[in-house]
């Protein structure tokens, strides 16, 4: 664990260079990552792009001034219907699952969500994207899962892949093993592999084949799929058990050694994040 009330600033220089050999078709380069680890744990991950037709994403830990977005997304229709049971979120589980990774932060549980935000240059300001998440929520010990919801404005925008390379890519296997280096939140085993799912069947309703875009991006990360369908079971809204068929995806992920560490001094820290905050308020499409 870090030292209370200090920051970690991590250059990312060999991964920017791994990233370039794989040939990414987004030529992102993951510019800062800053970390503090007081009474809990915040982190922000900016995600520069090379392409001119990309903006860039900043990546914030999951916080109460995000509760409004955050709401609004998981109760639009078309963002769940291939997420979890594909109805909105009813308010319970709206605070519910709020509530669970906005504390995990708190106490110092590096397994929770980040609020996804695309950086406007024009505008100088942030629009609220998404949430992704990487819980410690599997029964396997070690094992962390996936998941993220895009708001679907923000479909086909290349931000999924993005937002997925820089979690899976980089976040799980060269931030988290500094806040768990011994699985403390993954029931005693150091992180060494992550699962995600995606639905079987697309909706009719939908306009986009989202769960085939999500199976395209975990094979593109190396993610293998299982031979057998997983069927999950689930409540509507009215309290009727459903069942959603899912493929299962699962990659094994080794801890990357290859960041440069720098704890900061105070006035350093409070210098790169005030860098870091976009003073203009964060607009949200609807």
């Amino acid at each position: 664990m870090l030292p209370d009330n200090k920051v970690l600033k991590i250059y990312d220089v060999n991964h920017i260079a791994l990233l370039e050999e794989t040939e990414l078709p987004q030529g992102d380069s993951i510019e800062k990552v800053t970390a503090t680890n007081g009474v809990g744990i915040k982190v922000t991950l900016v995600i520069n792009s090379s392409n001119d037709g990309d903006d860039d994403l900043i990546l914030e830990s999951l916080s109460f001034d995000h509760k409004l977005y955050f709401n609004s997304l998981f109760s639009n229709v078309q963002a769940r219907l291939t997420y979890g049971n594909g109805y909105p979120a009813t308010e319970k589980q709206l605070s519910d699952f709020f509530n669970l990774w906005e504390r995990r932060w708190k106490v110092g549980n590096p397994y929770s969500a980040f609020s996804i935000f695309r950086f406007n240059k024009e505008t100088v300001s942030k629009d609220y994207v998404g949430n992704v998440v990487l819980g410690a929520d599997n029964k396997i010990a070690g094992e962390a899962i996936f998941s993220i919801i895009l708001h679907p404005d923000y479909w086909r925008h290349h931000i999924g892949t993005r937002v997925s390379e820089a979690i899976l890519g980089f976040y799980a296997s060269s931030v988290l093993p500094i806040f768990d280096p011994k699985g403390l939140f993954t029931k005693g085993q150091p992180l060494c592999a992550i699962q995600a799912t995606s639905w079987v069947d697309t909706p009719s309703t939908l306009n986009f084949d989202n769960p085939k875009a999500m199976r395209d991006i975990l094979r593109n990360l190396d993610f293998a799929q299982a031979s057998d369908v997983n069927n999950e079971k689930y409540k509507t809204p009215s309290g009727i058990e459903i069942i959603v068929p899912k493929y299962v995806f699962r990659k094994h992920i080794t801890y990357q050694h290859d960041c440069r560490v720098e704890l900061l001094t105070h006035n350093e820290a409070v210098v790169l994040l005030n860098d870091l905050e976009i003073h203009s308020s964060p607009g949200l499409k609807k």
